[in-house]
């Protein structure tokens, strides 16, 4: 036991004695001063006592501690709550020093310095009270202290959710930005609104952006909201010109998209048509536009190649072209050249298109070869074996092996009597044989 030294000037009243007997089995008076302890109802109406006054270990409505000592308190009322007593703390934390019939515990007499108390309050479970959702489900009549969820109704189209507005109740919402949500509540009545907000949207725009003619400019109707997507369409088509893609600026310089790559939409885009003028392949070989999803082979710009291979088709911008021509000229002079392919679709090769390819050994050409013009194998190398897979050739305008000893060319075998007429008609010393 602890002896503390009484203060002067302050009142003590004699509680009673205690005996120690870790100290030769003395008896020790004990004391206590006395405490003013206030009564917070947290809420509900005072009633007519709020202040007890200790006198030892016993408590009074009064200051001057006379009349009866109090042992049971008159409970506070609140609407819609159940009285839970009094503790040392708000909210029903700390220690309960008075019980929910207003007891007074043995803890009250703990309390050494003037304090305050407070009454903790549960809601009364059988009394309901009105939920009123707008606009949303969860309408109905709840306990106090009962979870309530609530849903917003589907937005009216070009519409969406805003948040949700307690427009009675004083309620405090888990999420008021969510469609879904909940809320305690509370011993009255609560009205919640669910509000909506015009969905701003934006669109995207495309342009041609060429002076020329050009078909399949791509349209969207499409409204999009500020953080979606849009699927950028396919491109245009030049009878001059290839579509390289779109950009955000009609000189290039912004933002390139490719068909079918995703833009996020924040405002309003219009997309400008790309163009060039020559297209140069993977394998080095230039093209250019000759008509509407038709090229022709102008080159190429690997001046080390020694083995050419023209395709029937490429794709530039998402857009498929046939490779129908191989141009004048193309490849003329061209002397690190062995071999040639040609594809199935082209089926002209223009003037002297390997003109003086003095090193071109083996050439073989698809099945729809129509023309072949002026000096296009001429001055090849010694013994140059021409493939041709065609049964459509109807023009031979020059010898073929002109500059060439010992030119063989082979053929269709359902061809070889009609063809060896038309190369006899330009060269008498072309070898023409079946393949």
């Amino acid at each position: 036991y602890i002896n503390y030294e009484l203060e002067a000037g302050t009142t003590y009243y004699f509680v009673g004695t205690r005996y120690s007997q870790w100290d030769n089995g003395d008896y020790k008076l004990v004391f206590m001063r006395d405490i003013e302890v206030s009564l917070d109802n947290q809420g509900a109406a005072n009633t007519s006592l709020e202040r007890l006054y200790s006198k030892g270990n016993l408590w009074y409505a009064t200051s001057d501690r006379e009349g009866d000592n109090i042992s049971v308190i008159e409970r506070p009322a609140k609407t819609g709550y159940i009285f839970d007593g009094y503790y040392t703390e708000a909210n029903g934390r700390g220690t309960q020093v008075i019980n929910k019939d207003g007891a007074v515990l043995n803890t009250l007499a703990e309390i050494s310095v003037n304090s305050t108390i407070y009454a903790k309050w549960a809601p009364d479970p059988s009394l309901v009270y009105a939920a009123t959702i707008n606009s949303g489900t969860g309408d109905g009549s709840y306990s106090a202290g009962t979870k309530v969820n609530i849903k917003a109704d589907a937005p009216a189209s070009g519409m969406r959710f805003k948040e949700w507005t307690v427009t009675n109740g004083g309620v405090v919402l888990a999420n008021s930005k969510s469609e879904s949500t909940s809320f305690v509540m509370p011993a009255k009545a609560v009205t919640v609104t669910a509000t909506y907000e015009k969905i701003e949207t934006y669109k995207v725009s495309y342009n041609a952006n060429s002076k020329s003619s050009v078909t399949g400019v791509p349209s969207d109707t499409k409204e999009y909201m500020a953080g979606t997507t849009a699927s950028v369409k396919g491109g245009t088509i030049s009878k001059t010109m290839f579509f390289v893609g779109w950009n955000t600026a009609a000189n290039g310089k912004g933002t390139s998209y490719a068909p079918g790559q995703n833009i996020k939409i924040s405002g309003n885009v219009t997309l400008y048509a790309q163009w060039k003028s020559i297209y140069t392949d993977t394998k080095s070989l230039k093209f250019k536009v000759t008509g509407l999803n038709t090229v022709s082979c102008i080159g190429t710009a690997n001046k080390k190649a020694t083995s050419i291979k023209i395709p029937d088709t490429i794709t530039v911008g998402g857009i498929k072209y046939k490779v129908t021509k191989v141009t004048a000229g193309a490849f003329k002079n061209n002397k690190k050249i062995k071999s040639v392919t040609i594809g199935n679709n082209v089926k002209t090769l223009e003037r002297g298109a390997f003109f003086k390819c003095s090193n071109l050994k083996k050439v073989t050409i698809g099945t729809g070869l129509v023309t072949i013009s002026i000096h296009v194998f001429c001055h090849a190398k010694k013994n140059c074996t021409i493939t041709i897979n065609s049964t459509k050739l109807k023009t031979v305008k020059t010898a073929m092996n002109h500059g060439t000893k010992n030119m063989t060319v082979k053929v269709p075998k359902s061809k070889l009597r009609t063809y060896k007429k038309l190369f006899e008609k330009t060269s008498k010393t072309l070898s023409v044989k079946a393949k």
